[in-house]
C-alpha cells in the first residue's frame, strides 16, 4: 500500500450518471456493473453508496468470489447479485452459496444448464441464460438452439427469468452494420423461445455504448434491463455522463536536471534543460508502463513527458525550463496524472496506446481509495 498515491473517486458524480442513464430510459430497471473492484474504482465503497442513494437494487459481477465478496461485506441492504461469466457450475462444492448467498449464475452452456437444472441446491435460483449472437465469446449458440430447447422440455422449463447477450461493438452501433446483426439474431432466438411457450420474464443486451447512443430503439423496445458499466464510472465521453476519477501521486523529488544528463533505466537522454519530478507511481501500481517516454498536456502546468521508462515503483515527469520550477508540485506533494474534466481520462489512454478501462481496472491495492460526495 501506499499512503499519499491514491485514486480520488466522486461519489456525487456516480449518482449523476446513473441517474441521466435513468432519464433516457426511465422504464427500465439497471443491473450496475461492479465487476473488477468496479472498474478499479473500488466495490464495496461505490456499490454501497448506489444501493443507498441512487436506487440500483441489482449489481453485475464477473466472478463468483466477486459476488461474494460484495454480500459478505454489505449484509444489510437487500439486492440481487448476478455472476456473469466465472460461475463454477461445474464444481459441485460451489453450488451452496448460490443458494445461501442470493446468487445468480449467468449460464452460457448447455452443460452449464444441465447441471443447473438437475442440482437441487439451484431449485429457487433464478435462471439467466446468455446466448450468442455473433460475438462469439460466452452464450448459447443459435446451432445448439435443437439442443437447447430439448434441455428446457426434458426439466419442464417453462420459463426464463433472463434472457442475454452483448453487442461487441455498441460504441459504434450507428455507423456499423454488425450491430443490427447482432439484433436481428437476438430476436430470432427469443422468438424461437416464445413459438415453444417459454415464458421470458427479462430482456438485456445494452451495455454502455448501446445505452448511450443516439438512437437507442432497440434498448428502449426490446430491453427491460439495462446493463451500464463504465458510463456509469464516468470513462466514456457521452454528452450527459461526467467524470467522477482523479489520479495523484506523491512527489518524491523535484530538481533541476541538465541536457545529456540519463533518466532511469536504459538509454534517455534529456534534450533540453528543465525540471524533473521523480512520482510514487509505477508499474507495480498499474499500467503504467506504457506511459514509458510518452507526452502529455498536465494540467495545469502544460505540456510534460512521462520521460524515459517507468520503473516498478516510480516515473518520471520532465518539464522544460518554459515551465517555471516553483510553480511545479515539491517533495512530498501530489502531482496530478488525470483530473475530472470531460475526455481527460480517454485521452490520455489514447496517448498510452490503452482504453480507459485499463487505466481505472488495472489500478491495484498498492493505490489508495480516497472518496468524497
Amino acid at each position: 500500500m501506499r499512503y499519499k498515491t491514491e485514486l480520488r473517486v466522486n461519489l456525487t458524480a456516480l449518482k449523476h450518471n446513473i441517474y441521466q442513464i435513468r432519464s433516457l430510459y426511465p422504464n427500465k430497471e439497471l443491473v450496475m456493473m461492479a465487476k473488477a473492484n468496479a472498474y478499479g474504482h473500488g466495490d464495496i465503497e461505490t456499490v454501497s453508496y448506489c444501493l443507498e442513494n441512487a436506487l440500483i437494487s441489482h449489481i453485475g459481477v464477473a466472478t463468483l468470489k466477486e459476488g461474494l465478496h460484495l454480500r459478505q461485506e454489505i449484509p444489510s441492504f437487500p439486492f440481487e447479485i448476478s455472476v456473469f461469466s466465472e460461475t463454477l457450475l461445474g464444481e459441485r462444492k460451489f453450488a451452496p452459496y448460490y443458494r445461501d448467498f442470493r446468487l445468480i449464475p449467468v449460464i452460457h452452456t448447455l452443460e452449464e444448464l444441465k447441471i443447473f437444472l438437475e442440482e437441487k441446491l439451484y431449485g429457487h435460483v433464478p435462471l439467466w441464460v446468455k446466448i450468442n449472437t455473433g460475438m462469439n465469446r460466452l452464450g448459447i449458440r443459435k446451432a445448439e438452439f435443437p439442443q437447447f430447447l430439448a434441455i428446457l422440455k426434458k426439466y419442464s422449463v417453462r420459463s426464463l427469468d433472463h434472457l442475454l447477450s452483448h453487442f461487441s461493438n455498441s460504441q459504434e452501433m450507428e455507423s456499423d452494420n454488425f450491430s443490427y446483426i447482432q439484433e436481428k439474431n437476438f430476436l430470432e432466438m427469443k422468438n424461437l423461445l416464445l413459438s415453444e411457450n417459454i415464458v421470458i420474464a427479462h430482456t438485456s443486451m445494452a451495455n454502455s455504448g448501446s445505452i448511450m447512443q443516439k438512437k437507442p430503439e432497440f434498448c428502449a423496445k426490446e430491453c427491460s434491463f439495462l446493463r451500464p458499466g463504465m458510463s456509469i464510472y464516468g470513462g466514456d465521453s457521452y454528452q450527459s455522463i461526467i467524470p467522477c476519477s482523479s489520479f495523484y501521486a506523491q512527489v518524491l523529488d523535484r530538481f533541476s536536471i541538465t541536457k545529456g544528463e540519463r533518466v532511469g533505466y536504459g538509454k534517455y537522454e534529456i534534450t533540453s534543460p528543465g525540471t524533473l519530478l521523480l512520482l510514487a507511481c509505477g508499474y507495480g501500481d498499474g499500467p503504467f508502463f506504457s506511459f514509458s517516454h510518452k507526452k502529455w498536456n498536465f494540467f495545469p502546468y502544460g505540456e510534460g513527458y512521462f520521460w524515459g521508462r517507468v520503473s516498478m515503483d516510480m516515473m518520471a515527469i520532465f518539464f522544460k525550463e518554459t515551465v517555471e520550477k516553483t510553480l511545479l508540485p515539491k517533495q512530498g506533494e501530489f502531482f496530478e496524472i488525470w483530473g475530472e474534466r470531460k475526455g481527460e481520462l480517454e485521452s490520455l489512454a489514447r496517448e498510452v496506446g490503452l482504453i480507459s478501462y485499463v487505466l481505472t481496472t488495472g489500478l491495484n491495492q498498492r493505490i489508495q481509495r480516497v472518496y468524497k460526495k
